[in-house]
């Protein structure tokens, strides 16, 4: 099974930064959490979002389309996709009978990919790995592990997104922030503004029905 560019050392470890559907995500999820989060938690949380992003992504693909395995009959017209060929799809312009002393009779279907004919064997008995896979498995296999891809490469996306936070403050030093909460995210805030511990964090949120302003001056 030929692996996908997320699915790549290359891609989290040299091409990997946060676009603004990441970004997205992480300020959704403060909203729904309303809590603290580490940079590993938010590294996870992007991870798996690029994960389901690919799943997506295959499961555009193969629309409409057959996951080509030897063993299947085609027709004329049918649209294969071909998992080993880096997910191209093509369309079945031909079949044949085939031949072959050691494993008997089969079909050779002639597909047209970008353009150019490429013949593949149907309707083939003998076992083969090709066989092993079916649409839902694929699109698993293609889009990724998440928990896998966080244990390999969850510090280096977690210094990134420390790296693009620390960023997006220093392009906004000295402004003032519009926190939006139903309050223990900002009482997370005023226990860092006033030194209190964050265990006392439910003894600080605010009422709800009146803004409150905090005036910070980091030291």
């Amino acid at each position: 099974m030929t692996q996908t560019q997320i699915q790549s050392a290359e891609y989290w470890e040299s091409g990997f930064s946060l676009s603004d559907t990441d970004f997205e995500q992480i300020y959704n999820h403060f909203l729904e959490t309303e809590k603290p989060q580490t940079v590993a938690d938010l590294a996870g949380l992007v991870i798996r979002s690029r994960v389901r992003e690919q799943a997506a992504e295959v499961r555009r693909l193969m629309a409409g389309t057959v996951v080509y395995q030897p063993q299947r009959s085609y027709s004329v017209g049918d649209e294969v996709i071909f998992p080993a060929l880096k997910l191209a799809k093509g369309k079945v312009t031909a079949v044949r009978p085939g031949y072959n002393p050691e494993y008997g009779d089969f079909n050779v279907i002639t597909v047209s990919l970008k353009g150019k004919p490429r013949e593949f064997v149907a309707d083939y008995s003998p076992v083969h790995v090709l066989n092993n896979s079916n649409g839902g498995e694929l699109t698993e296999q293609m889009a990724g592990d998440a928990q896998a891809i966080l244990d390999a490469h969850g510090a280096t996306v977690a210094a990134r997104v420390a790296a693009a936070l620390d960023d997006i403050a220093r392009q906004h030093c000295g402004e003032d922030v519009l926190v939006v909460s139903h309050g223990l995210a900002l009482a997370t805030v005023l226990c860092r503004v006033h030194g209190h511990a964050l265990g006392r964090a439910y003894d600080l949120i605010p009422p709800h029905t009146a803004p409150v302003t905090v005036v910070w001056t980091p030291g």
